[in-house]
């Protein structure tokens, strides 16, 4: 069953990253790949679970079959992203819905990088 507004994004996932010789951090290359979701605005009642210092910055759902990422702080690895009008926007949280069309329900959150 297909998502309400469902369109071809861009998902940017992010391989492992590790610590090279010299002891410095260095992020895992970068892969994009096409993903098909749903993405609205972030509503005023839904803003209210948000962080207070949060609420007024640009947040938007992504409704999608597929699952995606968040931070991994034990392992260093770094959010999905999902591209969306030359806006790029981080996976900051995620959450299995099972009710009557499964899907994963998504938090997004606006980056201030601009897509190349």
């Amino acid at each position: 069953m297909s998502i309400l507004g469902e369109e071809t994004f861009s998902l940017r996932r992010f391989a492992a990253g590790s610590t090279g010789a010299d002891g410095r951090w260095a992020s895992g290359s970068t892969t994009d790949v096409a993903i098909v979701g749903g993405l609205q605005t972030l509503a005023g009642p839904e803003k209210k679970f948000l962080p207070e210092g949060h609420r007024a910055q640009d947040y938007r759902v992504f409704l999608t079959h597929t699952e995606l990422f968040t931070v991994d702080q034990a392992t260093g690895g770094q959010a999905d992203r999902i591209i969306a009008d030359s806006k790029v926007y981080e996976v900051v949280s995620t959450e299995h819905v099972r009710q009557v069309i499964p899907h994963f329900f998504v938090i997004l959150h606006h980056l201030r990088e601009v897509a190349p």
